[in-house]
């Protein structure tokens, strides 16, 4: 049936919302029939005992699906998932889909209602409220309230041992951004619980955008965590001798609880780390997420089922997920996902493909009865280079610090080139700054030392006193020794290991000695970075948002010693360099200001600082990505024409379905 949308495209609403819009009541709830079956066997209760009391209503795109079918997938990367992370990711509060913002939009963008049905700020912005769905129950039929609140952040965010481990799971040195929250204004945040439905989180200072910035599209571990499950292996729950024995079975001694516990309980920021490579037992971990880990898993290959308790519904009162099943396969690289392709073992694929490999791709889908869409990737470009401004060799890190340098690598790269080989002609060379679409996008600084001029770029080394060569030709250090310099990537990005070759190549031309490293995952890229060797990194650009540190919203990842005297006030890390220090100033004040028009004004100035210092080197915007799905999945192929976001696509999986033969 053909989905009616009550503001004219697909969005989410409070079930008693969306009867007051839409000027009539509900009908009544309709289920899977596998879940059906289970009832009349009595395994579980009735739907109406399993949705809460006031359901999320998520408009299907296109039409209200039928129930049924299992979606195949392939991952590279077994110790993380690039689709789970969407796919699985219940969230606090919501992003519609849209054209303009992604679930990495955390500038600015609608809220809509998520796990939680109810929000509000404080006049001043120091106090946030929010109220959980009634009813809402966890995938083992618990309810949901607050003492899971008061766990999460009590018990497992503020516990001294597990605290110092909320670090990136990478291995990094850093603390995870998305934890800043807890000490915001310099003090404790104080949680208020009001109800079993009921709480409010006191901020130090103001936060008026704490809601768009970190709550929604945040996913629910990061305020809810099922008390009644992991009390089990809390210190403060359960008799020592009891928990011993557990964390001996576990493989941890005595003195080691902290770590045991990080091992059950991850302070995972996103669902691409739950799964059965990170968590022992996955199983059994209530969960709110639309599918769930079915036993017999392996850290490679897995299958997910639907979970009964699920609390969306689509606007004709079907339970949400329609899909029963989904199957994750594992394949080696990209020719092993052509492979599966071609043999018809997909039904999804689009992380990893490579824009360049379009033509074959295309043969393989078409022999395995599956289309391809070219779709806006959510990355502000998907091909850029991060660098480190403090790595351990500071000789080395003088020479990163002086501008001049910088300017020679960007204008030494032939982005034309690299868009006609990498990119098929897609997109348009480009510095890296927010996309076009976005309020503090600036041509300007687009196109700040974004021209191919390595003549220029060989007068800048020579003049910053990089003239000295050896004879191979290697530019020299001042201390004489080759200019060394370690490039490190791994497939994060589809262009990662052609990107990497083809600037390390430009940069070759310019006597620039560059040693390209490529890691199997990002633990090894973790590695590197906790003993600060990398000083220049292949990746994407997270999004065009300023908010999101990791690059030239905060340097958090490039350069983690700057972040470290951030977010420590100054006590630890190194002391960064007065444009990185106004960076900081300016982020600041967009989470404090409760003024649209001053965050768009420090926006601009955080990519005018990045036009300006060059923190991150692009090389082409716009450049869509491939998106793989079975000709016979419903509510996808609208999203070329919607203009949706590939993230936006895996993060609507609730609604996809199999439309008859």
């Amino acid at each position: 049936m053909k989905a009616k949308h009550l503001s004219g495209s697909p969005s989410l609403y409070n079930l008693d919302e969306y009867e007051k819009l839409s000027g009539r009541p509900f009908g009544g709830f309709r289920e899977a029939p596998l879940s059906g079956e289970r009832v009349r066997r009595g395994e579980l209760p009735p739907l109406e005992a399993r949705l809460p009391d006031n359901p999320l209503v998520m408009e299907a795109w296109d039409e209200t699906g039928v129930y049924g079918g299992t979606v195949r997938y392939s991952e590279i990367n077994t110790k993380f998932c690039h689709y789970l992370r969407h796919m699985l990711e219940a969230e606090l509060l919501e992003l519609g889909p849209s054209g303009r913002y992604h679930h990495y939009s955390r500038m600015e963008g609608p809220v809509r209602p998520g796990i939680f049905e109810h929000w509000a700020c404080s006049d001043d912005g120091k106090a946030h409220t929010f109220r959980i769905r009634k009813g809402l129950k966890w995938s083992d039929g618990v309810p949901v309230t607050t003492e899971d609140v008061r766990y999460a952040y009590e018990d497992v965010v503020m516990h001294p041992e597990i605290r110092p481990l909320l670090t990136n799971s990478e291995g990094s040195v850093i603390f995870l951004p998305e934890w800043e929250w807890i000490a915001w204004g310099g003090t404790r945040t104080k949680l208020e619980i009001v109800d079993g439905r009921e709480f409010r989180l006191v901020f130090g200072k103001s936060y008026p955008g704490f809601i768009t910035q970190q709550i929604r599209s945040a996913r629910w571990h990061m305020l809810l965590r099922p008390a009644h499950y992991l009390k089990a292996f809390h210190s403060s729950y359960r008799p020592p001798e009891e928990l011993s024995q557990v964390m001996r079975e576990k493989g941890f001694g005595p003195g080691q609880w902290g770590p045991f516990y990080q091992s059950i309980d991850p302070p995972v920021r996103e669902a691409g780390y739950m799964i059965p490579a990170g968590i022992p037992d996955i199983e059994r971990y209530p969960s709110l997420d639309p599918w769930l880990y079915e036993p017999g898993y392996t850290a490679a290959e897995a299958a997910l089922v639907r979970n009964p308790y699920y609390y969306k519904v689509d606007q004709a009162g079907n339970q949400l997920p329609y899909i029963d099943r989904i199957e994750r396969s594992a394949a080696a690289d990209l020719n092993g996902l052509r492979e599966r392709i071609r043999a018809g073992l997909i039904d999804i694929q689009t992380n990893f493909l490579k824009l360049k490999e379009l033509s074959p791709l295309l043969e393989a889908s078409k022999a395995g009865d599956c289309s391809v869409m070219l779709l806006p990737a959510w990355q502000g470009q998907q091909l850029a280079v991060t660098l480190n401004f403090c790595p351990e060799d500071d000789a080395i890190g003088e020479i990163v610090r002086d501008l001049q340098f910088r300017r020679a690598l960007s204008l030494g790269i032939d982005r034309e080139r690299i868009r006609r080989e990498i990119f098929l002609g897609f997109g348009r060379t480009a510095q890296a700054t927010a996309p076009s679409y976005l309020d503090y996008f600036r041509g300007e600084f687009e196109s700040s030392c974004a021209a191919f001029e390595p003549e220029e770029a060989n007068r800048l080394l020579d003049a910053m006193g990089l003239h000295r060569r050896d004879a191979e030709g290697w530019r020299l250090r001042p201390d004489g020794r080759r200019l060394e310099l370690l490039m490190a990537y791994f497939h994060v990005t589809p262009p990662a290991a052609d990107g990497a070759e083809a600037i390390a190549g430009d940069w070759a031309k310019l006597g620039l000695c560059v040693q390209v490293q490529a890691l199997p995952t990002g633990r090894e890229w973790g590695e590197l970075q906790v003993t600060n060797r990398i000083i220049f990194s292949i990746w994407e650009m997270v999004g065009g948002d300023p908010l999101i540190p990791y690059h030239e919203g905060g340097l958090s990842d490039s350069t983690p010693l700057w972040w470290k005297w951030y977010e420590t006030g100054g006590r630890e890390g190194v002391e960064p360099l007065p444009a990185a220090k106004r960076l900081y100033e300016c982020r600041e004040v967009i989470k404090t200001s409760s003024d649209p028009a001053e965050r768009t004004r420090m926006a601009e100035e955080i990519y005018r600082i990045q036009a300006e210092q060059l923190w991150l080197i692009g090389t082409v915007a716009g450049t869509p990505q491939p998106f793989v799905y079975n000709r016979r999945l419903g509510n996808v192929n609208s999203a070329a024409e919607r203009g949706y976001f590939t993230s936006t696509v895996l993060g609507a999986a609730e609604q996809w379905y199999f439309k008859a033969e």
